[in-house]
């Protein structure tokens, strides 16, 4: 058994993502070990053009999972879709207090805009009016087996796809500009590839 420390140093998202904001970045290990079933953590990124670099960051800003590991085992990504919300992080900081550790447990919990009030105190009430849970469900994934025994690598890139087929359109929301709107919407596919995660393991 060997102790496993899981760095994030990049992640690179593509047309039609590459855009600048928050999102959450959720890691998980499926059966690191005997009698663990999974061990999750998220994080907090702000892309500037579906891109961040964190390299040179001090650790407590990229550092996963520092999680003992034996035999086989898969790593799971899953990444929200970036969000012009200045305060995503103080409402994940907020969600946190609450005892909900993980993207799945808040999508489990089924919270809309108005069960999100009674979590939040002012002067955050506005935000619950303008939040959507939606905006919190995963948009792209990843995933890769592992084998400690054969050796981790030292780093690794992750390919990140659609987990869901979604449309967009680059013609700003307007009654004048509906029909043209609607001729510029484009369908992008589930399983598609739109950008990459790099890890470095350390152990």
């Amino acid at each position: 058994m060997q102790t496993m420390e899981l760095l994030l140093d990049s992640l690179r998202l593509e047309a039609p993502l590459d855009l600048s904001g928050d999102c959450l970045l959720q890691v998980t290990a499926h059966w690191p070990r005997p009698g663990i079933a999974a061990r999750s953590a998220v994080l907090t990124l702000s892309l500037k053009k579906g891109r961040v670099r964190l390299t040179k960051a001090p650790l407590v800003q990229r550092l996963l999972l520092k999680e003992k590991v034996e035999g086989p085992f898969g790593l799971h990504l899953s990444l929200t879709r970036p969000q012009r919300f200045p305060e995503l992080a103080s409402l994940v900081r907020l969600l946190a207090g609450t005892g909900i550790e993980s993207i799945g447990d808040l999508l489990a919990a089924g919270l809309s805009p108005t069960a999100l009030r009674p979590l939040l105190r002012e002067p955050f009430d506005a935000l619950a009016e303008r939040f959507e849970a939606r905006s919190l469900e995963p948009l792209l994934e990843g995933s890769i087996d592992l084998d400690p025994v054969a050796g981790l690598p030292a780093s690794l890139e992750i390919p990140l796809k659609l987990s869901r087929s979604f449309t967009q359109s680059q013609v700003p929301p307007g009654p004048k500009a509906r029909e043209q709107r609607k001729s510029a919407t484009r369908r992008y596919p589930k399983g598609r590839q739109v950008g990459s995660c790099k890890l470095n393991f350390q152990s």
